[in-house]
């Protein structure tokens, strides 16, 4: 499996398992809207693949998994994690997620931070712990009514170079 930096041409692929990942969460109780705000319309894809951090993971050229982290106050705030349904439990999202936290170091980030919905996310709660997220609060009805759990992983010193995530990722050859 390669995990690199998505590219436009990818963004319909990325749409593609961002919509099969999360459309099985209206099975669950679920609130309709917010499913449809997990699944990210390609308009917003694309911009995010052009002005943030968008990777995918690849197997035999085929996208399987994607990860959004969008820098904010020398935080990166990791979203839109999502792994086709047949490749989940073969540590694609872990993979995504440590090259996420590899490119948020290289960007000098402090930390990574997400919020999941614990009472469907328990399996993704425990992988994050697993990596070193901690709890860190709890907002109460806080998306379209449901709960959001907030976890976040320190990650590194305070530092005064800037640079973009395209910049990192050509210039030192990460990925």
């Amino acid at each position: 499996m390669n995990v690199r930096m998505a590219t436009l041409n990818d963004a319909e692929s990325i749409y593609e398992v961002l919509k099969q990942a999360f459309s099985t969460y209206d099975r669950e109780n679920y609130p309709l809207e917010a499913v449809k705000t997990a699944i990210v319309p390609l308009s917003e894809i694309r911009k995010r693949i052009e002005e943030e951090c968008v990777l995918v993971a690849e197997q035999v050229g085929t996208v399987v998994g994607t990860v959004t982290g969008l820098m904010q106050h020398k935080s990166m705030y990791v979203c839109s994690l999502a792994v086709l349904l047949e490749c989940q439990n073969l540590g694609v999202a872990t993979k995504l997620l440590m090259k996420i936290e590899d490119l948020a170091e290289n960007l000098e980030c402090n930390k990574l931070w997400l919020c999941v919905v614990p009472k469907i996310m328990e399996k993704a709660i425990g992988l994050y712990e697993k990596l070193g997220y901690e709890r860190e609060g709890y907002l109460k009805k806080h998306f379209y009514g449901e709960d959001f759990l907030l976890l976040s992983k320190l990650i590194g010193d305070d530092h005064s170079r800037n640079r973009s995530p395209r910049e990192v990722l050509i210039c030192e050859n990460k990925f």
